[in-house]
């Protein structure tokens, strides 16, 4: 009955597991929309004539942060890549 018992648990587990990751997938392509929506909102912030200056420098302020961060995102996964195709061509005696 034990191994029973555990191929339950080990099937909960793996259907659980299914689950968060779907709505991980979800919360990702949200995310991704919202985002867009978002700069072209800062955006529009930024070239509306009756905005206050301090709110469109707070969207650009905004706009090049996030940029930035997205540069530094690419440049990490470029060396994630490039440090795994180094280990895969000498891998360890």
């Amino acid at each position: 009955m034990p191994v029973v018992l555990n191929n339950r648990l080990s099937a909960k587990r793996t259907l659980n597991l299914i689950t968060e990751m779907k709505k991980t997938s979800e919360t990702t392509k949200l995310l991704k929309t919202s985002s867009v929506e978002a700069v072209k909102t800062l955006i529009n912030l930024m070239s509306d004539k009756y905005v206050n200056d301090n709110v469109k420098l707070n969207a650009a302020s905004k706009i090049l942060s996030f940029h930035y961060q997205n540069v530094e995102l690419r440049d990490l996964e470029a060396s994630i890549e490039e440090l795994k195709a180094l280990v895969a061509a000498n891998p360890q005696r």
